[in-house]
């Protein structure tokens, strides 16, 4: 009965939905000399999503989920030999995510009519008289729940695929006639990620200062950050209105070396290091941008560039043998 934060959602469990994926692509290779061959390629991706077939009146944006068109991927790639035994590579490409079929599902569901998912506070009166006492939970609140504790979300109308360039540059050395070793440097940029901004955040009212403890719990300095309350919603009808947006990026820089011996008659194998930094704008773990259950995760409400820091997934080092 001394609840925080209560969360249930109300409507179908089953959503059906589909992805349709078209690819086409196109590739060949160019020997221009003895000691370079060039590579390239284009490929185009298209996806066609099943469209929601009921609407919330009161933001037709649920209506319509975007159907990128452009998505053309170029890809391009050379080997020039510097020597008998060792060899440059550069390659430089574009890749394209899939929308999950799960991202889809959820833009039909949770349009504040097919699915509502309610979140009381409680610290607020108004939703502490609504929720219920543990381990009781809301009934029939389905058709008619309390103005404000309903969630809406729905896809930004020009919602683009989300992308990455790829590009790395390498050195391979040949040791022995069986031995050799490669080491490259591995440059990776997510563009257009997967991002949540609450449309229904109003001005800010005022400023909390925290405390800054050291180990022992002493003040060693403060932070004051704006705040932001209920009272000051955009619109009153709803909790949050969460637009997914196109609004993070991702950025991985990699060092990996690798030891390879062919097959002899007896010993085979590789082993390979990896030493790897990687940094977004606060986009957490997949499920996140997956699923959309929760709001945003963001400080700053649709500023993800205050949030720029290493990744949750970031892995400095990686080493391993077969």
């Amino acid at each position: 009965k001394r609840w925080q934060s209560y969360s249930q959602a109300f409507g179908p469990f089953l959503t059906e939905t589909y992805v349709r994926d078209f690819n086409f692509y196109a590739q060949d290779q160019w020997r221009l000399t003895n000691k370079l061959t060039l590579n390239y390629g284009l490929r185009y991706e298209y996806a066609q999503f099943a469209q929601p077939t009921r609407i919330n009146p009161d933001y037709p944006q649920t209506g319509t989920i975007n159907q990128p068109n452009k998505n053309f991927a170029p890809r391009i790639g050379i080997a020039y030999a510097l020597g008998d035994k060792t060899v440059l590579r550069a390659g430089y490409g574009i890749f394209y995510a899939r929308f999950p079929s799960a991202t889809i599902s959820r833009l039909h569901q949770l349009n504040g009519v097919v699915q509502r998912a309610l979140t009381l506070q409680g610290n607020n009166a108004t939703d502490r008289a609504a929720g219920p006492v543990f381990p009781n939970r809301l009934a029939d609140l389905d058709r008619n729940p309390p103005q404000g504790t309903v969630t809406v979300a729905f896809a930004e109308g020009n919602l683009a695929t989300p992308y990455t360039q790829q590009g790395d540059l390498s050195i391979e050395r040949e040791i022995t006639r069986d031995m050799g070793i490669t080491v490259s440097y591995l440059w990776n940029r997510a563009l257009k990620s997967m991002t949540r901004r609450d449309l229904n955040i109003g001005p800010t009212a005022g400023t909390f200062t925290y405390r800054i403890n050291d180990a022992s719990g002493a003040q060693v300095g403060s932070y004051t950050t704006p705040i932001y309350v209920n009272a000051n919603r955009v619109d009153r009808r709803y909790a949050r209105v969460v637009q997914i947006e196109n609004g993070g990026r991702v950025w991985y820089d990699g060092l990996a070396v690798q030891f390879r011996r062919r097959a002899s008659k007896w010993l085979e194998g590789t082993v390979a290091y990896t030493w790897s930094h990687a940094r977004d704008l606060n986009q957490g773990g997949a499920s996140n941008n997956v699923f959309f259950t929760d709001g945003p995760a963001t400080m700053f409400n649709g500023d993800y560039s205050a949030e720029k820091g290493t990744s949750i997934l970031d892995q400095r080092h990686r080493a391993r043998a077969r």
